[in-house]
């Protein structure tokens, strides 16, 4: 546990901490593409155990996938929920395609329709359609609260950027 406390301390203070997650992060991808999941899975859990949204997104394609571990679509809407809540685009892609189909979560056109909205609000281009096609399943008022809930969740998100620092200071 010192040790995970130690580096997460590191990877939110830079330097040298950050070039060493990078590196695990460039390890992790080369070891997915060659095909070796498992060691791909062991190289990136830690880094999305440190909150690092490109890793959360990846451990959760892991578990959707079957890539390392056993399938668990549950476990993968976890994983892309804390991608998705730092704004990782791909991450609210994932999210509200699992809502528009019920894969390890209930099925909800309301949040497949919201997380597609966020992730195109954050250049995510694929989700337009996607949102679009959710829409046909709606009713005018459940389309009107899921708009509801887009600009709630990016109003959320500038309030929580105009209280953050500039970055390197």
């Amino acid at each position: 546990m010192r040790i995970v406390a130690i580096a997460a301390l590191a990877v939110l203070g830079g330097g040298a901490a950050a070039f060493w997650a990078a590196g695990r992060f460039a390890a992790a991808a080369e070891a997915y593409k060659s095909g070796n999941d498992a060691e791909a899975l062991k190289l990136m859990r830690p880094l999305a155990f440190l909150g690092l949204s490109k890793s959360q997104y990846f451990v959760g394609v892991m578990y959707e996938q079957a890539g390392g571990v056993q399938r668990d679509p549950a476990e993968a809407a976890q994983w892309y929920r804390k991608a998705a809540e730092k704004g990782f685009a791909p991450a609210q892609f994932a999210l509200g395609s699992l809502y528009a189909v019920g894969r390890g979560v209930r099925p909800d056109n309301v949040q497949a329709y919201m997380w597609f909205s966020v992730a195109t609000m954050n250049g995510y281009a694929r989700a337009t359609a996607e949102r679009d096609d959710v829409a046909t399943r709606m009713t005018p008022a459940e389309i009107a609260e899921a708009e509801a809930l887009s600009r709630q969740w990016r109003a959320k998100v500038e309030a929580r950027a105009s209280k953050s620092p500039p970055v390197g200071r």
